[in-house]
């Protein structure tokens, strides 16, 4: 199977495995579902995805006791709450019920815009997720079952790049954003985390000085997209003086798993 969205960072931006959970099935004698989840912190956005794996040989069927499936919140470092995902959100009392396939994963995606009247400071912040989950086939469950909390890092602002958006999937993407170089131009790579997808690529902007948006298509051979793992673009400029690299902005373009 494979989704997008998700994975590892370098430099400023990161995504971070959550520990995993899992309910122990008794009469199986092993764990059937597991809990994952994966911070991407942008620099405008951070988005959080949460995965609920079945890796049984059996249909495990999760019921809610409303819309609402989970529960998402951010802290600071020091544990003062900032975003809630279910605040500026309405849900019905319906009674909600997932199936899940073996092998099957059911993925659910939080995009948080980080608040525009204070900006956040650089730096660690941590999440709790909650799956609401009142039932696993037929039986009560607490809501406490799938709970977790974990770190995070706000990156530094970058200087040359912002409001980054990507989209596409299976070795088909387009990037866009706005870029700041007084070069006039910048670069970009695609990379797996091991290999090359993707070797260096020269982008020109209209104008030297001032945010200019840019819009790039991105392909990457079938063959040679990962069964496990992320596809990575890095976009960044090169020093005048020495040309080494500077102001680097990876970005996840996808991420696949089986």
């Amino acid at each position: 199977m494979k989704y997008l969205f998700c994975a590892l960072f370098v430099c400023f931006s990161f995504m971070l495995p959550i520990e995993t959970l899992a309910y122990q099935d008794e009469a199986k004698g092993n764990e059937t579902l597991q809990w994952d989840v994966f911070v991407e912190a942008r620099q405008e956005e951070a988005i959080f995805e949460l995965r609920l794996y079945n890796a049984g040989e059996e249909r495990e069927e999760i019921k809610f006791e409303t819309e609402q499936l989970y529960e998402l919140q951010v802290y600071t470092n020091s544990g003062e709450s900032i975003y809630t995902c279910s605040a500026d959100k309405q849900f019905s009392d319906k009674p909600m019920t997932k199936t899940v396939k073996p092998l099957e994963t059911l993925t659910f995606k939080e995009v948080w815009t980080y608040p525009s009247e204070k900006e956040l400071q650089p730096g660690t912040y941590k999440v709790k997720v909650t799956l609401l989950a009142s039932e696993l086939n037929g039986e009560k469950l607490e809501k406490s079952v799938w709970i977790d909390e974990e770190k995070w890092e706000l990156p530094e602002r970058n200087e040359s790049f912002r409001r980054i958006r990507t989209y596409g999937e299976e070795g088909h993407y387009v990037v866009k954003g706005e870029a700041n170089v007084n070069s006039g131009v910048f670069y970009f790579t695609v990379d797996d985390g091991h290999t090359m997808l993707v070797d260096e690529k020269v982008l020109t902007v209209q104008k030297k000085e001032g945010w200019v948006p840019f819009r790039v298509e991105i392909t990457v051979p079938p063959s040679s997209l990962p069964d496990n793992g992320a596809v990575l673009a890095t976009f960044y400029e090169r020093s005048i003086d020495d040309n080494t690299i500077i102001h680097a902005y990876p970005i996840v373009l996808e991420t696949f798993y089986e």
